[in-house]
């Protein structure tokens, strides 16, 4: 398999979003700008909701996911199968990445489990982390080991992040499914510590970047208009500021992993 350069693969990005403008432009706002700004909107209505409206903001926030997934395959396949039709390859794909994604979701699932019980354990209630009736107590050896567990999780969850950031590609490129895992594994070998810096930077990033246009949006225009509350005009074009903030970052993943997808298997560039 090729070498490559992280620095390389940023570069080989800008440069392929720079050329492509027009064509990412459409996916990034259904898949993304669409769906953020809509659930940035919905997000007060979490704190109020019963079950039944609970019941169907899930559905609504399970649709746009998978809606963020076509997006994220379909801008793989730009890179990844130049000469195809991407969104048509990306809806092609769509039905396998859910089912590699249901897959480490309920592996992950698996790995989040234990805190859940300890939590349950001390009283505490894990699904929102409340306290449930009666006394609530952590003894100190139940919270230590909660507490290594935990930072163990982490560092596996990061490590296996690394090794992971080429399922969609593989899924794209060598049009597999559950095969993909196991792909990604191979093309990553070598890469983890590097790719490990790299997700943790994106994350920084991203989120600050998020939450400085929540801020900033936020308050200049709650000032201007006198009004903060849920679903006013301030709070609403907030929601779109940060959900253009948030698009950037999720067109940039996918576009970046794919190039480093090419990377080790540069014969998919002619594909």
């Amino acid at each position: 398999m090729a070498g490559v350069k992280m620095g390389t693969v940023w570069d080989r990005t800008s440069d392929f979003v720079a050329d492509n403008l027009s064509r990412i432009l459409p996916v990034a706002l259904v898949a993304f700008f669409i769906p953020f700004s809509i659930t940035g909107n919905l997000s007060p209505l979490l704190d109020q909701a019963d079950m039944r409206l609970s019941l169907v903001l899930l559905l609504v926030m399970v649709a746009l996911s998978v809606l963020a997934l076509w997006g994220s395959l379909a801008l793989t396949a730009m890179v990844v199968r130049p000469n195809g039709d991407a969104p048509r390859t990306a809806l092609r794909c769509l039905g396998p990445a859910l089912l590699v994604w249901l897959l480490l979701f309920v592996l992950l699932a698996a790995l989040v489990a234990p805190l859940g019980i300890g939590l349950a354990l001390a009283g505490i209630d894990p699904t929102g982390i409340r306290p449930m009736p009666g006394t609530v107590s952590i003894g100190a050896g139940l919270g230590w080991a909660m507490a290594l567990y935990f930072l163990a999780m982490l560092a596996v969850s990061f490590w296996l992040s690394a090794r992971l950031a080429l399922i969609n590609s593989a899924i794209v490129g060598d049009r597999l499914g559950i095969g993909a895992i196991g792909r990604s594994f191979r093309l990553t070998a070598g890469l983890s510590w590097r790719l490990m810096g790299v997700g943790i930077l994106y994350i920084i990033v991203s989120n600050v970047a998020a939450l400085a246009a929540q801020t900033v949006f936020g308050s200049v225009l709650a000032l201007i208009m006198e009004d903060a509350a849920p679903f006013s005009l301030a709070s609403i074009l907030t929601s779109i500021a940060v959900a253009a903030v948030q698009t950037g970052f999720c067109v940039l993943a996918p576009l970046f992993t794919a190039m480093l997808y090419l990377g080790r298997v540069p014969e998919h560039g002619a594909a």
